[in-house]
């Protein structure tokens, strides 16, 4: 995860210029879960079980809503920022998850990362034809 920090160390730097310290870990996070997701992904596809990949795609979906939602509003919401004087940084999470996401893909070649909906179909076909 040395990539993930050197990216958002990099992202933070020159995105948000005016952010005298950064002491967040979450952006490496970020890489974390969307890494998971990514493996999990894979061996989903390897294993021809559509339906293994529906928890981690929830999660993953509501992972994206929450930085969608810090991008928006500049809000967090499992810190009250307010409160203990932190502020949110959505770009290193953007930039963690980035990483994680490319990182997941690199290490899954063998897999094309789009052959899970197209399995699903062919599951789908066998089934009518059944």
């Amino acid at each position: 995860m040395i990539a993930s920090a050197l990216v958002i160390s990099m992202s933070v730097w020159f995105g948000l210029s005016g952010l005298r310290v950064y002491r967040g870990l979450s952006g490496i996070d970020s890489a974390l879960v969307v890494l998971l997701f990514m493996e999990l992904w894979s061996e989903a596809c390897r294993s021809r079980q559509p339906k293994e990949i529906v928890i981690p795609a929830a999660c993953l979906t509501a992972f994206v809503c929450k930085v969608l939602f810090e991008l928006a509003t500049g809000d967090t919401i499992f810190v009250r920022s307010l409160e203990s004087g932190m502020v949110g940084v959505p770009l290193a999470h953007l930039a963690g998850a980035v990483v994680g996401f490319l990182v997941g893909l690199g290490a899954n070649l063998d897999v094309p990362v789009f052959s899970w909906p197209k399995m699903a179909m062919e599951r789908t076909r066998i089934q009518k034809a059944a």
